[in-house]
């Protein structure tokens, strides 16, 4: 019985190495699109609704923290932020260019869409 089950460990792996190199190839193979003008309309489409979801979600995250992180960060001096102070300070700065970024890809994409569908 032992000796039947390392032979089923390698079929399955090997079958699950053919699926993940069908994949990787199928990756590898795909059409390349140089920017978002050349994408099928619901390529665009998802990419606005992804954009505007994500941008959305961190742009109420950071306007509710903010407001208060400024608050705190007036009233203490520099010198005694600390590490946790400039970590916070610098999760909040990516998270807002991470909003800015995902808010660029989404305005981009909606005017596509616009030029596309109601033009």
């Amino acid at each position: 019985m032992e000796g039947s089950i390392p032979s089923l460990r390698t079929n399955q792996q090997k079958g699950n190495m053919r699926v993940l190199n069908r994949l990787w190839n199928a990756w590898k193979n795909r059409k390349k699109f140089a920017s978002y003008a050349e994408m099928p309309t619901a390529f665009v489409a998802f990419f606005a609704l992804s954009g505007f979801l994500v941008s959305g979600f961190y742009g109420f995250v950071l306007a509710k923290v903010v407001p208060e992180y400024l608050e705190v960060a007036n009233k203490t001096p520099l010198a005694t932020w600390g590490i946790k102070g400039w970590l916070l300070t610098a999760i909040l700065g990516a998270l807002g260019l991470t909003t800015w970024f995902y808010g660029s890809i989404a305005v981009r994409c909606n005017t596509i869409l616009r030029e596309r569908l109601f033009k």
